[in-house]
């Protein structure tokens, strides 16, 4: 089995930002990963050499990236006055 047929097993793609990929785990927790693009094929043995970031739930993750998306605009808004 290839590595994308496999990801399409047990994962689910829900980003590709540069050189990285973020997937929800439909098996275990932590559901969310978001590790190096070429370490995908480690996500079964969670082999990494970086050390990816984890959530728990896609709650937790979407929660996080709407606050970090919330700090960025507040930042930009003072950025320029």
């Amino acid at each position: 089995m290839s590595v994308i047929q496999w990801l399409r097993v047990r994962y689910e793609k829900l980003a590709e930002p540069p050189e990285s990929i973020v997937v929800m785990d439909t098996q275990n927790i932590p559901s969310i990963v978001w590790c190096d693009a070429v370490e995908v094929s480690k996500l079964d043995n969670k082999s990494f050499i970086s050390s990816p970031d984890e959530w728990s739930t896609f709650t937790d993750y979407f929660a996080e990236r709407l606050a970090t998306a919330e700090e960025e605009m507040i930042c930009m808004k003072q950025l320029h006055k």
